[in-house]
């Protein structure tokens, strides 16, 4: 087996489908499963470098080139935000648009595809596979597995994005196999596929975590809990006004908040040293946070479709998890938390927070037990990437 593995998501990128990306591709390495990448970045993973060749584009994209520009040249924060709103419109179906005409440009001679027998796209960007749709067209015979990270043609409420469909449709008509990462995504895109009259069979590949010994974690919380949040946290999507509030005006909590923000969150760490923000860090240092926190705090996606990937690692680490609901009705998340233990639910507002913050209180010493042991529970072992990868390495024959 030899495979071409196209996608945006390699380091330097750092967003989640990257961790994805890593955790599959050092599983072909340890499975000598010979494989080369196609990206938009020279790649900074060593491993990656001495196991594969690797084809990137030498000139940025301009969605990036704009971007440089308002930031370091014009430095007027306001149109900055302006572009990053106007962009949806006219980079569709992201930011990555360029990047197809970039590779075949740069790379496309560079690169023969005797020997392959698979092309596997993984988003990431969608445009990963439109690349694979123009390899495919050229060899047939090489089968194409499109990975996908979050829907493309359909919304996260399961309905048709009228701006990005037929280019899907059109993008994936020659495509062997779809990988999706939850269940709800798989049933919606089989109702959306068979409407668009299109026969493609979709494989259930979830994220994971990769399983880690604890020896010495700080449990203590004599003086304050500690809660930390790791991700991206705007206000739009995942907000976190209600928490900070309720930190903000109780001296029994501290929260440590790791990622990109709303500028309006700012107001609840001035005078005190409760609220603290650390800003973007690196997957290692944000890990380090969370597990010295006492409390995890999660939030979840908008829409029926999704599970944020670091569900599963937050997971991983042996501590109580809150998870603010943000759908009343359907929310996968929630259906895969309410399955493990040491979990506690609200939903995202002053009153219940505070009804989840007062049972971790009280009952926090349980509540970490129930974390140690979701560790070693099987519908939790399920999920380390190993055993997902040793599951779905046989879709590759089929």
């Amino acid at each position: 087996m030899k495979i071409l593995f196209i996608s945006s998501s390699i380091p330097p990128v750092t967003d989640m489908h990257t961790i994805r990306n890593i955790q599959l591709l050092e599983y072909f390495i340890k499975n000598k499963i010979k494989f080369d990448i196609i990206c938009t970045k020279k790649c900074t993973n060593v491993s990656l470098n001495q196991n594969s060749n690797i084809y990137y584009i030498s000139t940025d994209l301009l969605f990036n080139r704009v971007s440089t520009f308002l930031i370091e040249k014009i430095k007027i924060n306001f149109l900055t935000k302006v572009f990053n709103v106007l962009s949806k419109f006219f980079f569709i179906p992201d930011n990555f648009m360029g990047w197809p005409e970039l590779f075949e440009k740069e790379n496309i001679n560079n690169i023969d595809l005797t020997g392959y027998t698979h092309i596997y796209s993984s988003s990431g960007s969608f445009f990963a596979h439109v690349i694979a749709s123009k390899l495919k067209a050229k060899y047939e015979e090489i089968k194409w597995i499109a990975d996908y990270g979050d829907p493309w043609g359909i919304n996260k409420y399961g309905t048709i994005n009228k701006s990005k469909s037929t280019l899907e449709i059109n993008t994936i008509s020659n495509c062997d196999k779809i990988f999706v990462t939850t269940r709800n995504t798989e049933k919606y895109y089989s109702k959306y596929l068979i409407s668009k009259n299109i026969n493609i069979p979709l494989v259930f590949f979830p994220c994971g975590f990769t399983k880690k010994k604890y020896d010495s974690i700080n449990y203590d919380i004599s003086k304050f809990i500690k809660i930390s949040y790791a991700g991206v946290a705007f206000k739009k999507d995942r907000d976190l006004t209600k928490i900070l509030k309720v930190v903000n005006e109780n001296s029994r909590y501290i929260m440590e908040v790791c990622g990109t923000y709303s500028s309006s969150y700012v107001k609840y760490s001035v005078g005190n040293n409760r609220v603290i923000f650390k800003g973007k860090l690196g997957y290692e240092n944000a890990q380090r946070i969370l597990e010295n926190s006492n409390v995890l705090l999660h939030i979840g996606n908008k829409g029926y479709l999704q599970i944020p990937g670091k569900t599963y690692i937050l997971l991983s680490i042996p501590k109580p998890i809150i998870y603010i609901r943000q759908e009343k009705q359907h929310d996968p998340t929630f259906e895969l938390l309410n399955n493990m233990k040491g979990v506690v639910f609200c939903f995202n507002n002053i009153k219940s927070i505070k009804k989840a913050l007062t049972f971790v209180s009280l009952n926090y010493e349980n509540l970490l037990q129930d974390s140690i042991r979701r560790q070693s529970d099987k519908e939790f072992t399920k999920y380390e990437w190993t055993n997902i990868f040793n599951n779905i390495i046989g879709e590759f024959n089929e």
